[in-house]
């Protein structure tokens, strides 16, 4: 496990640690636990022992992704140092006629490769009404949806030439074409959202991946202090796994970040984050942990095992154990604070009985007079 992947809850250890010189530590004679969570999508095993009073701030975890919702935001704040300025620069939109098509997914296929086209014949440069049309500039390419869920493409060319509007029709010949020239505050105005509906359309969910926004080479500004790229060992790389923009989009509803210090740690729900709080809000705030913009303050690791658990199953397996049912059938982080207020309930009940017997002993009661 990576440096910047390890969080540790409160009162928990490092599991197979080694001391210096490579030698394995002993084992601990305290009591630990084995506490199962879901993070990253695995499940993995981590011993505990009891918690103690640090602080854990969970948040909504949010990627920086052009399709996803709020991600967008991120997204162009990750580019937004190195936009150039476009201001009286040629843009131009591109859309498809849904009469052409069976379908959107077809319409997108077939207009991407027919941009592809374009671009290569304006970089080329061609002849038209006795003028010579070239257009070489860097340019940037952002994909948008409609409600009918039919793409149209926005392209702006780092440019003041001009560009004649006929040309561009018959060369594109699928659609509408317009042709003006964008301010800086329109271009950020761009880059705030994908679909105008909203929602994505179920034939890009079900894509592996799609280029939302794509630059071309020199477009955006270089960094004074660039980072150096890191050498990849392509051998010990290990494949990541493919998923659809579907399941990407209810995985990363299910995620939360746990903070601790300058510590992070990605944690993945049974339910989606926004059920999930929204069932939860009422006590959050009522405890006062409840610190703005979906951030949650935990101080106790029994809160935390409770984010684990969905709302139903909470309220099942409460039910189940008021009824008196077997521990076997409530789920691991449930039967372990049940185990753990019996515990606490049989010691205070033996406290009161040992101060019943011999009120005035303090060392308990002598069974031997």
């Amino acid at each position: 496990m990576k440096a910047r992947d390890r969080f540790f809850f409160p009162g928990t250890k490092k599991k197979n640690a080694t001391c210096q010189g490579g030698a394995q530590p002993k084992a601990s004679n305290t009591l630990t636990e084995e506490h199962t969570i879901l993070c990253s999508g695995k499940e993995k095993t981590q011993i505990a022992q009891e918690t103690n009073n640090t602080q854990i701030i969970l948040s909504e975890y949010i990627p920086v992704c052009w399709y996803h919702p709020k991600g967008i935001y991120r997204a162009r704040k990750k580019i937004e140092p190195r936009l150039p300025d476009v201001s009286r620069k040629l843009f131009l939109t591109f859309t498809v006629d849904p009469k052409l098509y069976a379908n959107p997914a077809s319409a997108f296929e077939h207009s991407r490769n027919r941009l592809r086209r374009v671009f290569y014949k304006l970089r080329k440069g061609l002849f038209w009404e006795r003028k010579f049309i070239q257009l070489n500039s860097p340019y940037f390419i952002k994909v948008e949806f409609h409600k009918n869920e039919y793409a149209h493409f926005h392209v702006i060319f780092l440019t003041h030439r001009h560009l004649p509007a006929n040309l561009l029709n018959h060369l594109w010949d699928l659609g509408r074409t317009n042709i003006k020239r964008i301010s800086n505050k329109d271009f950020y105005y761009l880059l705030k959202y994908v679909s105008k509906g909203g929602e994505l359309p179920e034939w890009v969910k079900e894509k592996k991946r799609i280029r939302i926004v794509q630059p071309s080479h020199g477009f955006y500004e270089a960094l004074e202090k660039e980072k150096a790229k890191a050498q990849v060992d392509f051998k010990k790389t290990r494949k990541r796994k493919s998923f659809t923009i579907r399941e990407r989009l209810e995985r990363w509803s299910r995620m939360v970040v746990l903070q601790k210090e300058k510590r992070f740690r990605q944690l993945e729900l049974p339910e989606p984050f926004k059920k999930t709080f929204d069932h939860r809000i009422f006590a959050i705030a009522r405890d006062g942990n409840y610190l703005g913009n979906h951030k949650v303050k935990i101080l106790t690791r029994k809160e935390l095992v409770r984010w684990t658990i969905s709302p139903k199953m909470m309220e099942t397996s409460t039910l189940n154990w008021e009824m008196g049912s077997s521990l076997e059938e409530l789920p691991f982080p449930i039967r372990l604070e049940c185990l753990r207020e019996r515990m606490a309930q049989a010691d205070s009940s033996l406290q009161q009985s040992s101060l019943q017997l011999n009120p005035d002993s303090s060392n308990g009661p002598d069974f031997m007079t």
